[in-house]
């Protein structure tokens, strides 16, 4: 990797797949110490969640979970598989919110293990969650959003658009 014009540029890489391509990014954010990924919630302040291993867990699912949205599906499951850290964050529709259920699969116990979110406020998060990751990757590493295989992880303008005018985002 080069630093080139305020650009982090990795080497031409032949990608055979689109989460090849998410890892790296996440590691030019890991590398560049300018990206901060934050996780909050039951009973913890502050997870220890990193750009490489955790947002990439979580970033890759994020175009499927805005279709969702969009479908009028709130139900979906975060995984947080890396060692240490090792659980699942479960999104359950209730009514007019969302359960959100914390799985522990390891001896740490959350504390609550449910907590709950507006559904507007679950979508705001989601969204500035997919664009803030666009809008930074369009500044460290762009070149990699054109990729082919980039074009399944970039989501139609419609979509975004409908979702945002639904919830006031």
């Amino acid at each position: 990797m080069i630093e080139k014009d305020q650009q982090l540029v990795t080497e031409c890489e032949d990608y055979d797949c689109k989460e090849t391509i998410l890892a790296d990014i996440c590691e030019i954010f890991e590398e560049s110490k300018k990206i901060k990924f934050d996780v909050i919630g039951f009973g913890i302040e502050k997870w220890p969640v990193d750009c490489m291993f955790d947002l990439l867990s979580v970033v890759g699912e994020l175009p499927d979970i805005i279709n969702s949205f969009y479908q009028n599906s709130y139900d979906f499951n975060l995984d947080f598989y890396e060692q240490g850290l090792e659980r699942m964050l479960i999104f359950k529709e209730k009514e007019d919110s969302i359960i959100i259920m914390c799985e522990s699969h390891n001896k740490w116990i959350p504390d609550p293990q449910i907590e709950h979110i507006s559904k507007s406020g679950l979508v705001k998060m989601i969204l500035e969650l997919y664009n803030k990751f666009i809008i930074y990757t369009e500044c460290l590493c762009g070149h990699l959003l054109e990729h082919p295989l980039m074009k399944e992880f970039i989501l139609n303008d419609c979509i975004i658009n409908e979702l945002e005018r639904k919830y006031s985002v």
